[in-house]
């Protein structure tokens, strides 16, 4: 077995071979199989662990990439000044009336959690939603983060999500900014009543003790 992306492909294509089995049987688990296979050939000496580390990073960086482009998508487009045009374009109403009933309801609730954090070193969740706002999905924009993994406390996780509301409450900061101004142009003697609300944002961050043993029963009422 290579330590090149055809490893990678060599393993996608024999979890494919194995998967064709689950016809004959739904007992049957193709994933548990390929483990089995590659537990013997480390036994045989047929598979280096060196290999199976280039193999695990060459899937982690797979899963950034992929998880960046998500991201990407999922937040595009990224150019202020295109979104600021679409934006007038949906505030384009005649009545203001109808203005403010649409947007004095929130459009969207979001809520803040560290949880996902486990998953990614704070190194790699930066690199990822740099390469997510930038459209850079390379190897090299991506996957250059170390992985070494952070010491996770309560008190990161709450500074990962407070910093990610102040981000959002700075774009929300923009967009109501907008409406204002388009509200002011367009209805001078009315707009002062305005009260925008285009989303509503919240936070939670779980005090559960489950397979943690950073925090004791009394962290959650400090």
């Amino acid at each position: 077995m290579s330590q090149s992306a055809t490893a990678v492909a060599d393993l996608d294509r024999r979890l494919q071979e194995l998967h064709v089995r689950t016809a004959e049987t739904p007992l049957f688990n193709p994933v548990f199989q390929l483990g089995l296979e590659l537990s013997r050939q480390l036994e045989s000496g047929e598979l280096s662990l060196d290999q199976v580390e280039s193999l695990v990073a060459e899937l982690e960086c797979e899963g950034l990439r992929a998880r960046a482009a998500r991201l990407h998508r999922l937040v595009s487009p990224l150019d202020p000044v295109a979104n600021e045009a679409s934006l007038r374009e949906l505030a384009a109403e005649e009545d203001f009336s109808a203005f403010a009933a649409r947007w004095q309801r929130p459009l969207a609730h979001v809520v803040f959690t560290a949880h996902p954090t486990f998953l990614l070193t704070r190194a790699q969740t930066a690199a990822v939603a740099a390469s997510a706002s930038s459209g850079d999905i390379s190897e090299q924009t991506t996957c250059a983060a170390p992985h070494d993994r952070d010491t996770i406390t309560l008190d990161t996780e709450h500074e990962a999500v407070m910093a990610a509301m102040a981000r959002a409450q700075d774009a929300r900061d923009r967009i109501t900014g907008l409406l204002f101004e388009v509200a002011a142009a367009r209805w001078p003697k009315r707009w002062r009543s305005f009260q925008p609300m285009p989303v509503r944002l919240a936070s939670w961050v779980g005090y559960d003790m489950d397979g943690r043993t950073d925090i004791g029963w009394a962290t959650s009422v400090r």
